[in-house]
């Protein structure tokens, strides 16, 4: 008797992402929406649907569509489930947040004739555009006067996440439950229990750990943006001021300051738990041990969910162990979102965060000063999985010799990057000013960005394996990088020891290896200021480089003893050779060294001999002396011939109006030749 969707999500409270979305349900605690952060967009699908038994003859809900990319919502009916014929009601774009008296929420009143009814919804560009839905209620049969239906929330089906016992489904009358107000810590800890909602009303001084052991559907919040604050005089080995084990606790609008543990989570421990934080903030939290230890803010333990969303933690540190801000071991399904660590600090891996045996997605997120020995910002290690998208690192650093990776850092496992910043990062005495991966571990960057970063070997990404057998890679798309340095080689990118590197239409503008550092203990500097080959492989495809420069050769390509696959920018999809090669000697702009010779090269930065597809042609490919494609008759490329990005797929070629749907293509030809 309830909605199914695998899309939709059942929420309390505000969602995940800054600027969209509600901030709590019109009525009771959930609502359900659609979520389009990363990798929800651009133009993702929502769907929900519903069999009503009987004849639907009126609906209505409550809707909320606040965000700069709003997609569009379709309410459809259908008389058997399996076609959906029928538009009923439709909207689009951004509807606003406050111009009314309920939180952005709208109303509508749908006059409908269908058993079965279904929600559409098509996500924007980006991740402002969440859509949500609330109060659905339906008036069935044909009685005189018939009386509304209360449609539940969605159940969603989802795989379940693991948790010490199962999520109820929602009822049509969601339960509330008592609020219990709290001013002082005995209050506090006394109010501790499954189902309980407290309201911290004022600052706390925390004098004992608060154990929060199996208990679920737990909820502490404040209306007033209390503080939880540790007098520090107590200890505990896990979870410095609050100890959660085999629970399910929500924390919303709190503050946590100064605490700290002997061995894990210098504010909180949580242990084999589905733990939420929203809207919350860390500050001098600090855990003090080494090994597996760390966590100065928080220190998770096991395969169960944890979201953390609209957080700060500022000045948190792990001095002898790894993770400043925190620390994931042996988790799934971490969601880190529209977070900031500020000057967050670890003496060994992950100066914000670090994870060991891990999968977890980091969005939106904010890096700025954090260091540690390896990964800066974040340290992912052995068998972890990392997803991050749309974060910016600005000014974080890696300490030691042996690391690296002033934003990140990763050591035998999987990241994905999409959209993201590294801005003055370094590796002032190591390996990777933005990124350093290690052995066994594997890369892939797009659309982002590394700017005036620096190390002593690859100023904006560094990358390499060891032995044959323990290789590394790194694929990098669309991304730039600018007035990135080394003392040494490889000021925008070092590709070291058995390691393999696609660098695919991306940029190196102004990086240098200035120094003809031959004394460093790392090699001879001055080579490579793009890219820095050294007993490797490298994949470069239409990359540009332009004013680079290294002291002693390799202004743009510097390869050592490697194998190169080197094709200029115009191999670009969307560009074709009508004759010659695609390739001229620049000066200096690539070397080559081999058993004692050094040669310049033929991997310059444009060609000449290419061009743009002319009007109403394509070319998807990437290969030599080719010729464009023409688009089907009746299809054109609305393009002055001057843009490739116009030019590299057949989808480019559109029909003048909307393409017919009945005529065939002789009357196309026929109508447009009228025209």
């Amino acid at each position: 008797d309830s909605w199914t969707t695998s899309t939709f999500v059942r929420n309390s409270g505000t969602t995940s992402s800054y600027n969209t979305g509600p901030s709590s349900a019109y009525d009771g605690s959930y609502y359900v929406y659609a979520e389009t952060s990363y990798p929800n967009y651009p133009a993702a699908s929502f769907s929900m649907y519903r069999d009503f038994g009987d004849t639907v003859t009126e609906v209505s809900f409550q809707y909320h569509m606040y965000g700069d990319s709003m997609g569009t919502v379709v309410l459809q009916g259908s008389a058997d489930g399996t076609t959906y014929d029928t538009t009923l009601w439709s909207k689009s774009g951004n509807q606003g947040n406050g111009d009314t008296d309920d939180g952005g929420w709208h109303r509508a009143v749908v006059s409908v004739e269908s058993q079965w009814l279904a929600f559409l919804y098509t996500g924007g560009s980006s991740y402002t555009g969440d859509f949500a839905i609330d109060s659905v209620e339906v008036v069935v049969g044909w009685s005189p006067s018939p009386q509304p239906t209360i449609s539940p929330v969605p159940t969603v089906s989802h795989p379940p996440t693991a948790s010490p016992r199962p999520t109820p489904n929602p009822s049509s009358l969601p339960t509330e439950y008592p609020v219990t107000s709290v001013a002082t810590f005995s209050a506090l800890s006394s109010a501790i229990a499954t189902d309980a909602r407290i309201n911290v009303v004022n600052d706390i001084t925390v004098t004992a750990v608060l154990s929060v052991d199996n208990v679920y559907n737990l909820q502490i919040y404040s209306t007033t943006g209390a503080v939880l604050t540790s007098d520090r005089s107590f200890s505990n080995s896990a979870g410095g001021m609050i100890a959660i084990s085999n629970a399910d606790v929500t924390f919303t609008g709190l503050g946590f300051a100064s605490g700290s543990a002997m061995y894990r989570g210098g504010c909180m421990h949580a242990a084999q738990s589905t733990l939420v934080l929203d809207r919350t903030s860390f500050a001098h939290c600090q855990s003090n041990d080494g090994g597996d230890a760390g966590g100065g803010g928080l220190f998770v333990l096991g395969g169960y969910a944890t979201t953390v969303a609209r957080t700060t933690f500022t000045s948190c540190s792990s001095p002898y162990g790894n993770g400043g801000a925190i620390c994931l071991y042996y988790t799934a399904g971490t969601t880190i979102s529209g977070t900031n660590f500020t000057r967050c600090a670890s003496d060994y891996n992950g100066g914000a965060i670090s994870s060991t045996h891990s999968t977890y997605t980091v969005m939106r997120a904010v890096f700025t000063s954090c260091t540690s020995m390896g990964g800066g910002g974040i340290n992912a290690r052995t068998g972890s999985a990392a997803t991050i998208s749309d974060t910016r690192f600005i000014s974080c650093s890696a300490t030691t010799t042996n690391g690296g990776g002033g934003g990140i850092a990763q050591y035998s496992s999987t990241a994905t990057v999409a959209s993201t910043e590294f801005i003055g990062c370094t590796a002032g005495q190591g390996l990777g000013g933005g990124i350093f991966l290690q052995e066994y571990s594997t890369m892939d960057v797009s659309a982002s960005s590394f700017t005036s970063c620096f190390a002593v070997i690859g100023g904006g990404a560094y990358v390499r394996g060891s032995t044959a057998g323990s290789t590394s890679s790194l694929t990098v798309t669309g991304t730039n990088f600018n007035r990135c340095w080394t003392n040494t080689s490889g000021g925008g990118l070092h590709v070291d020891w058995y390691s393999t590197v696609y660098v695919l239409g991306a940029s190196f503008s102004s990086c240098s290896a200035p120094y003809d550092n031959s004394a460093e203990a790392y090699g001879p500097g001055g080579y490579g200021a793009g890219i820095n080959v050294y007993y490797a492989i490298a994949y470069v495809l239409g990359t540009t480089f332009d004013s680079n420069y290294a002291k002693l050769g390799g202004n743009d390509i510097y390869n050592y003893n490697s194998a190169l696959d080197c094709q200029a920018n115009c191999l670009d999809a969307g560009m074709y050779m009508p004759s010659g090669s695609c390739s001229s000697v620049g000066s200096a702009d690539y070397m080559y060294y081999s058993s004692g010779s050094d040669l310049s090269g033929s991997c310059d930065s444009y060609c000449a001999s290419c061009s743009v597809c002319p009007a109403d042609t394509y070319f998807e490919y990437t290969s030599a002396n080719s010729i464009c494609d023409s688009c089907p008759a009746g299809k054109n490329i609305f393009d002055d011939g001057l843009d490739a990005s116009k030019h590299d797929e057949a989808d480019d070629c559109t029909y003048p109006t909307p393409a017919p749907t009945t005529m065939t293509t002789a009357r196309i030809q026929h109508q447009l030749r009228r025209r």
